[in-house]
């Protein structure tokens, strides 16, 4: 008995551990190199489920377009790029890893990483609905300044 009450506490603590949706875009979607860093240390210390993964892959993505060495931001951005994209592989229908990959084919132009903007708006905006609220707030935000979403009613 004690054993199964210990196996609850800890899946329970495990899940609580993870940043919300709103901690974490709120330093994915900032411009602040140091909160964007910081945020991507943090889920490098929680259980690697596979959004945590895709989380990490889109901030290192992110983050590597402040490299100053060419070859270092083409390097670290395609091993972020690459970390969502298995992601999403595995996960195709996920509306939020759609929403990170848009965000950084959005952010990061001049890496030849744009192929599926308007897939991944497609999802978005067929699926808006049934997304948690929190995420949708934090959509309808970046729709407000995002090209990709100018002439679009997130309702």
């Amino acid at each position: 008995m004690r054993l199964l009450f210990l196996f609850f506490f800890l899946l329970t603590v495990s899940a609580a551990a993870q940043p919300t949706t709103e901690v974490y875009f709120e330093a994915f979607l900032s411009n602040d190199n140091a909160q964007m860093k910081k945020m991507e240390t943090e889920l490098k210390t929680f259980t690697q489920t596979p959004k945590i993964r895709a989380q990490r892959g889109a901030l290192l993505a992110k983050i590597a377009m402040s490299e100053k060495d060419k070859s270092t931001k083409v390097r670290n951005f395609n091993m972020g790029k690459e970390m969502l994209e298995k992601q999403l592989r595995d996960n195709k229908e996920n509306v939020e890893y759609r929403f990170m990959r848009l965000c950084i084919q959005t952010f990061c132009s001049g890496m030849n990483y744009e192929d599926n903007i308007q897939d991944d708006k497609k999802m978005i905006l067929d699926h808006f609905s049934e997304l948690e609220e929190a995420l949708k707030n934090i959509i309808r935000t970046y729709a407000r300044t995002s090209p990709v979403f100018k002439d679009e009613v997130l309702e």
